[in-house]
């Protein structure tokens, strides 16, 4: 278990350095909550705000050309915008709205071009959402590296396509990983990838450097607000989307398909 919840003796305000008033957290019913997997603890204010939200109007189908559509279409694209911003990311990245950051690193695995000889290699700090994509490259005839860290990121340039993973923040034992890593391992034929699920809300995170830009990196919202649970972000890096092959559609993601036959036409 990532979390210990308990109650414990009254303490002063001052003394737990809360960020919000304890008015805000008056859900938590006296208990003291600690979650070093980076899960934030959503306000009242939160709640009612999501829910007047809601109530004033509704949202549609992002996919719709009607107005509760074009609705929808328009507030997914100012929170990818104001993620961008946030991380210093405009015009370098794009951001794939995901339901959590294992179902980010679920895509990635799933879609990178694994294939006989390539290698997903994984700073030894990774946690199970981030090991589990070594099964896509061994079930493509490739191998896993686990690397320490003093010797990540690896120093062998790979000869096939391949995958280096690492935290931005563990959120176990509380390691940063400085992403500087990222240029190095690029020079060496690398693709990389930063988990950043813990490390959103918490370390400051400047993607305008190119020499240390992640190919991808996994976010969750969840973690960083509480509230709503099950909404994250792959970021891809500009370019980097070609290394990646979708298999799977649905929805409309598609402008057309057919039923009797093998043919679809997929969006640009």
């Amino acid at each position: 278990s990532y979390s210990f919840c308990t109650l414990l003796e009254p303490m002063p305000t001052h003394d737990l350095g809360l960020a919000v008033p304890p008015s805000e957290l008056t859900h938590l019913n006296g208990e003291v909550y600690l979650d070093y997997a980076g899960a934030g603890v959503y306000t009242q204010t939160q709640v009612q705000q999501y829910a007047e939200d809601l109530s004033r109007g509704g949202y549609g189908n992002p996919h719709s050309r009607n107005g509760r559509g074009r609705r929808s279409e328009e507030v997914v694209n100012e929170l990818k915008e104001e993620v961008l911003k946030t991380v210093g990311g405009c015009g370098a990245y794009d951001v794939v709205l995901t339901n959590g950051a294992t179902a980010g690193l679920k895509l990635v695995g799933e879609c990178f071009k694994f294939t006989e000889g390539s290698v997903f290699a994984a700073h030894r700090h990774n946690h199970n959402s981030v090991l589990g994509i070594r099964n896509y490259s061994l079930a493509k005839a490739g191998t896993y590296l686990s690397v320490p860290p003093p010797s990540f990121p690896p120093s062998t340039p790979p000869t096939a396509p391949s995958l280096v993973a690492a935290p931005l923040l563990c959120n176990f034992s509380g390691l940063l990983v400085n992403p500087s890593w990222c240029g190095k391992a690029r020079s060496l034929g690398w693709t990389s990838l930063i988990d950043a699920a813990a490390g959103f809300c918490k370390v400051s995170i400047d993607l305008s450097d190119a020499d240390s830009q992640p190919d991808f990196m996994v976010v969750s919202f969840y973690k960083a607000f509480g509230l709503p649970t099950g909404l994250g972000a792959v970021l891809v890096r500009k370019g980097s989307m070609a290394l990646l092959g979708k298999t799977y559609f649905g929805g409309g993601t598609v402008s057309a398909a057919v039923a009797g036959e093998p043919w679809e036409m997929v969006k640009e």
